[in-house]
């Protein structure tokens, strides 16, 4: 299954999304200025920062299959 990175992951449709992708067999990484408000799940992974910090996008989309 797909690996993927995913931004807005603690609002509503993002952790929809996450759920759903996670269901289906997937792993997903999730951007977060706020880690402690994320989803806990054995097939997620929480990169700590913001969409305008270059190292914590790096981190996020490593690896991953899509965005």
């Amino acid at each position: 299954m797909h690996r993927i990175a995913v931004t807005g992951g603690t609002g509503f449709i993002g952790s929809a999304l996450i759920s759903a992708l996670i269901e289906r067999g997937g792993t997903a990484r999730l951007l977060s200025r706020a880690p402690s408000a994320a989803q806990r799940a054995p097939a997620l992974s929480v990169v700590t920062g913001d969409l305008d910090d270059p190292a914590a996008l790096s981190a996020l989309v490593h690896g991953m299959d899509c965005v």
